[in-house]
């Protein structure tokens, strides 16, 4: 049974998924360049006026004030799955909001992260809830910053991301060892700490043989405290889709069999999976990378 050692990778732009090979070193140059080019007190500040941002940009969608949401874009953001321009951006939301008089949304469960691609390129990912009604849609705005001005770059829903490879090709995985991970900068809130920087780890490893998949899939904090594990118990790939077959790590395989949680990817190569399972909310839509080494 593999145990995990939880590295941290940074998320990169969106557009591409690409995150590179995770390292330990990676987090500590990535928390480096932080202190180097702004203090963690700028990086609070930015973190709550960026959360300010999210808030009047959901303001100006349930009051319909077109003109004040355009100044929320940059110039070709991208909307879902689409590059467009600045008008056209404006143009498709008044006419999807014109004709839902008494559209109204609500954002919960905002969580900002630090966007990173080798370098300090002031790029931020909002992560939330978007209620309507009693639907709950996991969202998220991808802020750039722009002449000392926050502006979305990218808005889309987790759901899009990971539907958007149902297309690709079928992949599949051969016989053999398998480590995928996800990690990012939070900013955590405590009663007898304040605000501090958090770093967040998602770690998946299991092997294939002839008879069986075995593994190991969990959530650790940046002092590589487990927040949550599970064991991989059995698995299977059909039509491009891993599932993977958990209990809670510890616990009675024989007991825990017929209660066992069921989690799917999308094989995207064999560099990336992507989570498609919707009981899962953390994950849903979001890529995992394959990295070699301890």
């Amino acid at each position: 049974m593999m145990r995990l050692l939880f590295v941290l990778i940074l998320f990169c732009h969106l557009s591409c998924w690409d995150l590179g090979s995770p390292n330990r070193n990676d987090l500590n140059s990535s928390i480096n360049n932080i202190e180097d080019n702004l203090s963690k007190r700028d990086f609070l500040i930015w973190t709550d006026s960026i959360k300010l941002r999210t808030q009047e940009w959901n303001n100006h969608i349930n009051n319909k004030e077109y003109s004040l949401l355009k100044n929320k874009y940059i110039q070709n953001p991208t909307i879902y799955l689409d590059d467009i321009s600045l008008d056209s951006c404006i143009l498709l939301k008044k006419k999807w909001l014109d004709s839902r008089p008494s559209y109204h949304q609500e954002i919960k469960q905002i969580q900002v992260y630090y966007i990173n691609n080798d370098s300090f390129n002031y790029e931020w990912i909002v992560s939330f809830d978007k209620v309507i009604g009693t639907k709950i849609i996991p969202s998220f705005l991808v802020f750039q910053l722009i002449d000392n001005q926050w502006k979305i770059k990218k808005e889309s829903d987790w759901i899009t991301e990971g539907n958007k490879f149902e297309k690709s090709p079928k992949q599949t995985l051969n016989q053999g060892d398998y480590a995928y991970s996800r990690s990012f900068i939070e900013v955590f809130e405590s009663d007898s700490l304040g605000q501090q920087l958090v770093q967040s780890s998602f770690r998946l490893e299991f092997s294939i043989n002839e008879s069986s998949v075995s593994g190991y899939f969990a959530l650790f904090d940046g002092k590589s405290k487990v927040i949550n594990d599970y064991e991989v118990i059995s698995g299977n790939i059909e039509n491009g889709i891993l599932s993977l077959q958990m209990i809670p790590y510890g616990e009675d395989k024989e007991e825990f069999k017929n209660r066992a949680y069921e989690y799917s990817f999308k094989l995207v190569g064999e560099d990336t999976i992507v989570s498609i399972s919707p009981n899962f909310p953390d994950l849903l839509g979001r890529p995992l990378i394959r990295y070699f080494g301890d």
